[in-house]
């Protein structure tokens, strides 16, 4: 029996773009005071970055859920951060700021069939409104915005498309490589390629959650010169993904990753962090800073160290015997790319 969805029933696609344009939103956006700390961040080589674990569903209007934004923007500006990461789903927040679609957030991640009739009935819509909130909020607080995932149709199938918003030219986008159960039976596809994102803060590498537990990705990134993935999450499945995994893929990779969670009543308890290798954290546990496991929105913010990074990056390479320096460029890099 499908489940169905008082939004998909109650609210067409002709109505939301009456009701919230994705320009008229976007203007909102523009419209806020920018942010205290705009273009007074961090010293060369020292990346600030921010995870704002959301608590889901708080907010019926689109004014008072952008108000909600600016306030926690504005923290994390004030730790100078220029990397601000979301939760995974936090596009379905948007939503809730539609008619009828106070319910919508739940109803769409109750099952994959829910799902899959509201990205059928809205998943266009809700793509260009999301796409032109987040990066209007990336320009106004001069950040790099790491914005989840924003279901984006390719083709005629759907995409867990992530996206980071900010700096110049088109958004940096990565697709989940390997969608979790949810995804694949709500008919999202796979992603076919892996690239990363060059700025002058540092090299970006977007993964899902369920990309983390392959290594293979890990490797290929940090060989085109990641040292940030970014991991958006939702919830806790388990101290190993949450956790564990991040620090492990750290320390294997030599490179920071950053995970963030979003509260939601009723599932388990989150939590959002940074994570390097055991000798850049001060614990020399793997963990940079992180959240307590609990159930409170928070901005988390955390400093990266990029050129330390760099210098055990590069002390790695000098250890390394010519013959395996070798067969890793022509496994990465094959006919010399």
């Amino acid at each position: 029996m499908k489940t169905k969805i008082p939004l998909s029933l109650s609210v067409t696609r002709h109505l939301a773009q009456a009701v919230l344009s994705p320009q008229r939103a976007r203007e909102e956006v523009l419209s806020l005071a920018p942010g205290e700390a705009r273009g007074r961040f961090a010293l060369e080589g020292i990346l600030n970055v921010a995870c704002l674990q959301l608590k889901a569903g708080q907010f019926h209007r689109f004014g008072d859920w952008l108000q909600h934004m600016a306030a926690l923007m504005g923290e994390a500006l004030k730790k100078e951060s220029l990397l601000v990461c979301l939760p995974k789903y936090a596009f379905l927040e948007l939503v809730r700021c539609l008619p009828s679609g106070g319910e919508g957030l739940f109803y769409a991640l109750r099952s994959p069939e829910a799902y899959r009739q509201l990205l059928e009935g809205l998943g266009d819509y809700l793509c260009q409104l999301a796409c032109e909130v987040f990066d209007a909020l990336a320009q106004r607080y001069g950040v790099y915005l790491a914005a989840g995932v924003i279901p984006t149709r390719v083709g005629d199938s759907w995409r867990h498309r992530m996206y980071l918003f900010g700096g110049e030219g088109e958004p940096y986008t990565q697709d989940e490589l390997s969608p979790g159960a949810f995804a694949r039976q709500a008919g999202i596809t796979p992603g076919e390629e892996l690239a990363v994102k060059q700025t002058a803060s540092g090299t970006f590498l977007l993964l899902g959650e369920e990309d983390l537990g392959y290594y293979e990705y890990l490797k290929i990134g940090a060989a085109m010169g990641a040292d940030v993935v970014v991991t958006p999450s939702w919830e806790n499945p388990d101290v190993m993904a949450a956790v564990d995994l991040p620090r492990l893929r750290a320390q294997e990779e030599n490179l920071f990753v950053v995970r963030t969670a979003a509260v939601c009543d009723g599932l388990n308890p989150v939590v959002s962090g940074a994570y390097g290798p055991v000798a850049l954290s001060r614990m020399r546990d793997g963990i940079i800073r992180e959240t307590a496991r609990g159930e409170e929105e928070r901005v988390l913010t955390a400093r990266l160290d990029l050129d330390r990074l760099h210098g055990l990056v590069d002390l790695e390479v000098a250890q390394r015997s010519p013959e395996l320096e070798a067969q890793l460029r022509e496994l990465y890099f094959p006919e010399g790319e």
